[in-house]
């Protein structure tokens, strides 16, 4: 079992009022708004990533972009921005291994599994986001993804 979810840090929420978020370019809504936390965790490891400036919204659309691959590729590797942290995704016949350097253990998850864990929280960030910022629903690089 595979648990995904995230927590907005809300100091820097409340500074991301000055910003345009139906005009926002794709690069400041992945990368410079909605930072927090993320959890990862299942049995036998938890990669959570408690810092309080993991961008979510990159990390929830990086995830989804990794499960997409590891249909046709044998390894994915996400890198936290601005940290030398990183997650490690094998694919080991049908199943993922997500391993990390950053904490111990590792993850044994059903492929199929992952995708659809992955798939719907990369939907619920979205949604969640959108609907909590409603000029963000009116960002095309928003709109893109909330069709996916």
């Amino acid at each position: 079992m595979l648990t995904l979810d995230y927590q907005l840090d809300p100091i820097v929420a409340s500074k991301q009022s000055n910003v345009d978020l139906a005009t926002a370019a794709p690069e400041t809504l992945r990368y410079d708004l909605f930072l927090g936390n993320v959890v990862l965790h299942g049995d036998g490891a938890d990669f959570s990533a408690s810092w309080g400036w993991v961008p979510v919204l990159d990390f929830a659309l990086c995830l989804k972009a990794i499960a997409e691959a590891l249909e046709h590729s044998a390894a994915e590797c996400f890198e936290f921005t601005e940290s030398d942290a990183a997650l490690e995704f094998r694919r080991d016949g049908k199943e993922v291994e997500v391993s990390s350097n950053y904490a111990p253990g590792m993850l044994r998850v059903p492929l199929p599994e992952f995708q659809e864990q992955v798939r719907g929280f990369a939907r619920r960030v979205i949604g969640e986001l959108a609907t909590a910022n409603l000029r963000l629903a009116a960002n095309p690089e928003i709109r893109r993804h909330l069709g996916s």
